[in-house]
């Protein structure tokens, strides 16, 4: 099973891995040091221009729903789709979704999740045949084509 949340609020202890789909984690290396199980995942994260938009929008309070349905979205999904290595990371997880337990993990808080794109990735694993914890509102989320 795929369960998707903060990074903060997940205990590499009880998941057989912990895929980070952050753009840089750097700052985390020392809290997770102790654990074999945790892996940074860029593949899944957005690209940096995208999440310097992303930043900008934050730090100018214009980041919400609707902003995130209209600049972010569509972006993150043409970069996952044209990359060969976020697809093959894709089909890695739905080929191992009913026998492991796994956390996708980013920063953004559990209460954000709607905005973030940790509920893009869970939507397209979920579409792909993935057994993902998530909310169903997710399958939105498609590949085109």
């Amino acid at each position: 099973m795929i369960s998707i949340g903060n990074i903060f609020k997940t205990n590499p202890a009880e998941f057989d891995e912990v895929w980070v789909i952050c753009f840089a984690v750097d700052e985390l290396r020392s809290l997770f040091e102790d654990f074999d199980n945790v892996f940074h995942v860029p593949e899944l994260a957005p690209k940096e221009s995208l999440f310097k938009e992303y930043r900008s929008m934050v730090h100018s309070g214009q980041w919400n729903e609707q902003s995130f349905k209209r600049c972010y979205v569509q972006k993150f999904l043409n970069d996952i789709q044209s990359s060969e290595a976020a697809m093959k990371q894709l089909r890695a997880l739905v080929a191992v979704s009913e026998d492991k337990n796994i956390r996708l993990a980013c920063f953004c808080p559990d209460d954000e999740e709607g905005i973030c794109h940790r509920s893009i990735v869970a939507g397209l694993l979920l579409n792909m045949g993935a057994c993902v914890e998530c909310s169903e509102d997710y399958r939105i989320y498609r590949l085109c084509g």
